[in-house]
């Protein structure tokens, strides 16, 4: 399955991710072709998944994270009743929030996978720096969490949460509301998108500002006008919300 492969490297490419130099030893198939090469839909999901998670990285790692990786071995149970209550939560919110800023509603729901993805991703790479950072005797040995298979345990989780969703609102009574994999990957494409547009403008509202030198806080009018940050607070803010309700 697509999202199967997909979400495997995700896990590798983040993990590595950063100056650390953290790897995945010993990963299954991630989907690369023999030069390494991935669909490009896949680096578009990866940059969507890597947005949400520069605004939400913190609470990610401080309200979801650290409940698991202080248990000596991950459990499933553990970990899908976070990612329930995280993606449930999250598609509420937005279900409610979303028509008020004026956002494509195509892309409401892929947010929640992103946030599934972004929590899989980062408690796979906090897992490769605990096993980096252990330093043990020979003795000592036998004692040591085993992170690298902790890693794989991981995986094999986020992949059965993300089939079970996209199982269960593909399979939704109302077709309406129905959801797969394919849309995932047409409303990612549709979110990057519509980020870099307002991007964009942006650059060009402080450019404009500048040029025509209207004042010293031109650049806050710039922003101001472009309003970049009301569509990143749909988008990416809401989890700074509703995540510390999970403790």
């Amino acid at each position: 399955m697509d999202a199967d492969s997909f979400l495997l490297f995700y896990i590798k490419q983040r993990i590595a991710r950063g100056e650390d130099g953290l790897q995945w030893y010993n990963p299954p198939y991630c989907g690369e072709d023999e030069e390494g090469h991935v669909p490009d839909i896949w680096l578009t999901i990866q940059q969507a998944v890597l947005y949400f998670e520069r605004d939400n990285s913190d609470e990610i790692e401080h309200q979801l994270i650290d409940q698991l990786a202080q248990h000596s071995a991950v459990k499933f149970n553990a970990f899908k009743y976070l990612v329930d209550a995280y993606f449930d939560l999250l598609q509420r919110r937005i279900e409610r929030k979303a028509d008020n800023f004026g956002c494509p509603s195509a892309t409401n729901l892929c947010v929640p996978f992103l946030a599934m993805i972004a929590f899989t991703g980062l408690f796979a790479r906090r897992l490769a720096k605990m096993d980096a950072s252990a330093r043990v005797t020979e003795e000592e040995q036998k004692d040591r969490r085993d992170f690298r298979r902790e890693i794989t345990q991981v995986s094999i989780y986020g992949s059965t949460m993300l089939r079970y969703k996209l199982y269960t609102l593909s399979n939704n009574e109302d077709s309406t509301a129905a959801y797969s994999w394919d849309r995932f990957c047409a409303d990612s494409l549709q979110l990057v998108e519509h980020i870099s547009s307002l991007k964009e403008r942006e650059n060009r509202c402080i450019n404009n500002s500048a040029s025509i030198a209207l004042s010293s806080a031109s650049p806050l009018l710039g922003v101001a006008l472009c309003g970049i940050a009301a569509a990143a607070a749909v988008y990416f803010l809401i989890a700074k919300r509703t995540a510390a309700t999970l403790t």
